[in-house]
């Protein structure tokens, strides 16, 4: 069931938080590791930054003849409280896929205390695709390949034949569901539609969340769990269509509401490739225009390892629609307290071919329930006060291009009204790395500066204020309206 909201504007337009700005001493122009230090990459250093000085707290020098790092993953690996930093560290092969350069990755964890520096896991060489009349090389180890939670590190390549856990220097090897292995390691596997065997040859990015007792993982045509290093339960289905239906990308998160677990998937991208297309007046295309591929939304609810039920939602396929109909964008985190303290609602923005619409889903047992608010795009979502509740960041407007502006909304009473409006700023979006129940893949952005590497991109609170930005890059702190303001605000009422 979809029901829609209109907006209705009741107040003038003008700014409500112009005497709450004040500048910010914010030097991060990297992933942001914890509350105080973000990352710098580059061939020759790697190095952890105070946030708001940007003075070097360690540094780290890549081997001799590094010619691309990325950032992987963060987290605590050794149970110090010091979040350790995954990259993968890349050198050249001397040979060309196509016209490209070929390479090598590594997998390398960095110490949060000093830098210190240690492999993990095998060197693997690109593999070299042709793909509708394009040849390229795919690299192995990249942004997405390496989730960090409970203490243990879990790596995938992009096309995997295993993957790997390292948990306090012990490595295991899983089971993957593209080679006959997994049939045979899991005989009560599931056959993807069309095909005769559990396994799909070229299954490939591996979303992971950590999962009481295992792991939750979507890949091709396929989601499953590992439990005790084995695989435990998996669904197969296809979304949409086409023969592309089976691409599992996108933000994949999971979370419990009144005692069930839950994971959904947003097959789409990142919010930062929106505000990217407005600073620069440029449609999506490449890279940021293929992210994902297939958009669609998928629900599961777990009982333990146990998949227990699924619902899938279809948007659209690049290859059919273009890079524009049907494209999905999701904040982080895509769900949070919107509609009170203890309220789990999902948010993301797809975009019909014409505008965007903000999809809320307020019921986590009921995924077909979508409030659906057209013209309407979000940011994110943030509690600077520590009310409890979450408010919207959301832009109201026509077409792709949206205004540099953004407005407040809260869920008060059965509707949406706008406690605050600000027309000449967006929230700051910064780089995060994914969290052990959150985990961005295929979303890989160029939007903000120095960006190395995908993951979540989300807004920056601290002392009841939010980061914002000028279109123009210039950072500021901006306070946050209190409960009262709300009486002073613009309604967005059902239709």
């Amino acid at each position: 069931m979809v029901r829609a909201l209109t907006v209705a504007l009741l107040a003038a337009a003008g700014s409500l938080f112009a005497s709450a700005l004040t500048p910010a001493q914010i030097t991060v122009n990297g992933p942001v590791i914890d509350a105080h230090d973000w990352l710098s990459t580059s061939t020759s250093r790697v190095a952890l930054h105070a946030e708001r000085t940007g003075l070097v707290r360690w540094s780290w020098r890549p081997p001799a003849g590094t010619n691309r790092v990325w950032f992987l993953a963060s987290g605590d690996l050794d149970g110090d409280g010091v979040p350790e930093v995954a990259l993968a560290v890349y050198r050249p092969l001397g040979s060309t896929c196509g016209t490209t350069a070929r390479a090598s990755a590594a997998i390398y964890v960095l110490d949060g205390r000093d830098g210190a520096a240690r492999r993990y896991g095998p060197a693997l060489d690109d593999i070299c695709f042709s793909f509708t009349g394009t040849t390229y090389p795919q690299d192995q180890w990249q942004p997405g390949s390496v989730s960090i939670g409970d203490e243990t590190l879990v790596a995938f390549p992009t096309y995997a034949t295993v993957g790997y856990t390292w948990h306090r220097g012990v490595e295991h090897q899983l089971v993957f569901p593209s080679t006959p292995a997994y049939d045979r390691a899991f005989p009560g596997c599931h056959r993807p539609p069309g095909y005769t065997t559990c396994f799909v040859t070229d299954s490939h990015i591996a979303n992971v969340v950590f999962i009481p007792g295992g792991l939750f993982v979507t890949t091709s045509f396929r989601a499953l769990t590992y439990g005790g290093g084995r695989p435990v339960d998996d669904i197969t289905w296809v979304s949409g269509t086409t023969n592309n239906g089976g691409r599992n990308k996108g933000f994949l998160f999971t979370f419990v509401d009144h005692g069930r677990r839950y994971a959904e998937l947003i097959g789409g991208c990142t919010v930062a490739d929106e505000q990217r297309a407005i600073r620069l007046h440029v449609l999506p295309s490449g890279t940021i225009g293929n992210c994902s591929i297939h958009h669609h939304f998928e629900w599961f609810r777990l009982a333990g390892l146990r998949i227990a039920a699924h619902v899938s939602r279809y948007y659209g396929y690049i290859g059919t629609d273009g890079y524009l109909k049907g494209r999905l964008e999701a904040p982080a985190p895509a769900n949070g307290p919107i509609g009170g303290s203890g309220t789990h609602w999902t948010v993301y923005n797809w975009f019909d071919g014409t505008t965007w619409r903000l999809e809320l889903l307020p019921d986590p047992a009921d995924p077909t329930r979508i409030i659906d608010l057209p013209g309407w795009y979000a940011w994110g979502i943030a509690d600077p006060n520590g009310t409890g509740q979450a408010d919207l960041l959301a832009t109201h407007g026509a077409g792709y291009f949206l205004p540099w502006s953004f407005d407040v909304l809260r869920w008060r009473g059965g509707r949406l009204v706008t406690v605050g409006r600000e027309p000449n700023l967006l929230p700051a979006l910064l780089q995060f790395p994914d969290l052990p129940a959150q985990h961005f893949s295929d979303s890989r952005s160029y939007a903000v500066p120095a960006a190395a590497g995908e993951s979540r991109f989300g807004v920056l609170t601290s002392s009841g204020r939010l980061l914002v930005e000028t279109i123009g890059g210039r950072r500021l702190w901006l306070r946050w309206p209190d409960r009262a303001a709300a009486s002073a605000g613009v309604s967005v009422v059902r239709g």
